[in-house]
């Protein structure tokens, strides 16, 4: 009788440790990475960018660094879970996709190479990138530029498709608050876009609250 008690209580003991350790894993898939001027969420099965955060103001839309090409590992991630440029090299489909875009940043040296980490970038359809979404971001200096300070959350939305190991963006989205609480949102399939038109594919904020599981305040 004794041999059975403490079997079964080691098998308790066991289990409790087994999903501890279950319960860890589970948390340890998003890491939130702090950097100087704006936060990454970050998904290290996925190993990609969830959603990054940070405020702009229109002193910071005063540029100061000149724009390289270059981008950076960054130092809060294991290399081997951010991409890296020769995956991106000559690749014919996708750009380094900002989430956080480094015109935001051009006001201070930190400020700019941290937004060029690989983890503030996800594979992102050329043409949408370069045209429609850059529209999206000057929308969002545009009101920077009249209300003086916005609050921006940028973020993905995935499936399963992947790309050299790395999860592709289904969809971009983007939310900002501005002028006491007002809210404005565009959520862009990630394929090329019919308009160049940030309006297209503005979007209700409840909407991608609702796909992101997320409250932006």
């Amino acid at each position: 009788m004794r041999y059975r008690t403490a079997t079964g209580l080691s098998l308790k003991m066991a289990l409790v440790a087994l999903l501890g350790f279950f319960s860890s894993l589970a948390q340890a898939q998003t890491v939130t990475l702090e950097h100087a001027y704006y936060t990454t969420v970050y998904d290290t099965v996925k190993k990609a960018p969830i959603y990054t955060s940070y405020t702009l103001t229109r002193s910071h839309l005063t540029a100061i660094i000149k724009r390289k090409s270059a981008f950076y590992t960054d130092p809060l991630l294991s290399k081997t879970l951010q991409a890296n440029n020769a995956m991106y090299k000559s690749n014919g489909m996708y750009d380094k996709g900002h989430l956080s875009p480094a015109a935001d940043f051009c006001f201070d040296s930190l400020a700019y190479r941290q937004s060029m980490y690989y983890t503030n970038t996800a594979p992102q359809e050329e043409y949408f990138n370069e045209h429609l979404w850059e529209a999206v971001e000057e929308a969002t200096r545009d009101t920077c530029r009249i209300y003086d300070t916005v609050k921006v959350f940028t973020g993905c939305l995935y499936g399963t498709d992947h790309f050299h190991g790395f999860a592709v963006p289904t969809a971009y989205w983007k939310v900002i608050i501005y002028n006491g609480g007002k809210k404005a949102g565009w959520l862009g399939p990630n394929k090329h876009p019919d308009s160049n038109h940030a309006e297209t594919i503005q979007d209700e904020v409840g909407d991608i609250e609702e796909k992101t599981g997320l409250r932006f305040e």
